[in-house]
């Protein structure tokens, strides 16, 4: 049998692979918002980075998207993970800090991300209406200064610290799931009926 702390940091371990890894099977995932009706709501978004030590979890998003008036809101989330290979699910739960335009750490962010990442944040706004038959044509050119510096007027980083950590492994005759509770960088684990 593992040991609880083991699962705790391997868990750890491989969101902080996603990092440079495309294909990462954490490299996409879910999350879920309270929108202003009381309802839930759930989206992939790319995993940015993960940081075991602060228990913390970076993504990035549009701040003209209706998550990011959901966060302003209620910061309370939900973040789920799975590897289908592994048949390993991984769900957090959170709270998420925003970092705005005009931050250091939006900053930051956005000087790391790539000019075709950028050019996310050059269009309309997310969830927009389009004309009827109208669909925007693909890039074939990076975006232009001026397209990047009001790309970055729309860029936001969520950084989300994880209050508790549901890991949850599907083994065929064996499924085993065990619960972490965290208090900083300090956790206490249990297992848990699947």
């Amino acid at each position: 049998m593992l040991e609880l702390s083991e699962i705790e940091q391997e868990a750890w371990a491989l969101l902080s692979a996603v990092e440079g890894a495309p294909n990462h099977p954490f490299r996409t995932v879910s999350l879920a918002t309270i929108d202003t009706q009381g309802h839930p709501q759930t989206r992939n978004l790319i995993l940015r980075a993960a940081d075991p030590a602060a228990k913390r979890i970076t993504l990035h998003t549009d701040i003209r998207s209706a998550k990011w008036v959901e966060l302003q809101a209620n910061p309370m989330v939900s973040i789920l993970g799975y590897d289908a290979d592994a048949r390993l699910q991984l769900r957090f739960a959170g709270k998420a800090q925003l970092f705005a335009p005009g931050s250091a750490e939006q900053e930051a962010a956005w000087q790391a991300l790539s000019d075709w990442t950028r050019s996310t944040y050059c269009g309309g706004p997310p969830g927009d209406d389009l004309t009827q038959g109208y669909v925007p044509a693909p890039r074939s050119e990076p975006p232009t200064t001026e397209e990047s510096a009001f790309g970055q007027m729309r860029f936001g980083v969520i950084e989300i610290t994880a209050h508790v950590l549901d890991w949850y492994r599907h083994q065929r005759g064996e499924n085993l799931r065990a619960k972490f509770s965290y208090d900083g960088a300090e956790f206490s684990g249990s297992w848990v009926n699947p």
